[in-house]
């Protein structure tokens, strides 16, 4: 059993199972400061014992284990606005929140494009915040 092809995310103890066409996907970690795709074995290990408290039947299931890096800055919170190019937009580093936070970012990035005032939004996501612009 290859777990849910559809249907809702089931969350458990430090783990979740999202359905997809080819079966359970299962995640997730997150570890700040690191910047390579090692593999840690034990974070797989716990993951998968999440996913199968939560879905007995993928007990014998193969497992498939992916890294990626997220980008980050050092207080949490993107980097939206002005990019060292005049004329250019920069909306990078939400980490794992990029998708809650795409809303807010797009309208801070509309605001920018049709030179409304700043929000606290765009202020608190300045690119300037750290002593320089991103590129």
């Amino acid at each position: 059993d290859a777990g849910p092809l559809s249907g809702p995310v089931v969350r458990g103890e430090g783990v979740y199972v999202a359905p997809s066409a080819s079966g359970a996907v299962a995640g997730a970690t997150m570890e700040e400061g690191r910047a390579d795709r090692d593999i840690d074995p034990e974070a797989v290990a716990k993951l998968a014992a999440g996913a199968r408290r939560l879905f007995p039947a993928l007990q014998d299931a193969a497992v498939e284990a992916r890294a990626g890096v997220r980008a980050a800055t050092p207080d949490g919170l993107p980097l939206v606005g002005a990019g060292e190019a005049e004329g250019v937009l920069v909306a990078r580093g939400a980490r794992r929140n990029g998708w809650l936070l795409a809303p807010l970012v797009a309208e801070v990035l509309l605001d920018r494009l049709l030179g409304r005032p700043v929000s606290a939004a765009a202020a608190a996501f300045d690119t300037r915040r750290f002593g320089s612009q991103a590129s």
